[in-house]
């Protein structure tokens, strides 16, 4: 995708490796959920809409 972007969702295949199949970066909100070990993890990860939010605007202090 021309100048990158981002997929966000909380399904590990529908939006995860939906949005890494188009080439984009991943966060994935994970509401408390483990990521499946047999899958390649999101660039991101965050447990809330909120987090997700502050990382998108470049407010992530866990990084």
């Amino acid at each position: 995708m021309l100048g990158g972007g981002w997929a966000i969702g909380d399904s590990p295949v529908l939006d995860v490796e939906g949005g890494r199949a188009a080439g984009l970066a991943t966060l994935w909100v994970s509401r408390g959920m483990d990521w499946p070990a047999k899958l390649t993890p999101p660039d991101r990860t965050v447990r809330d809409v909120v987090a997700a939010v502050h990382v998108l605007r470049g407010e992530d202090p866990g990084r």
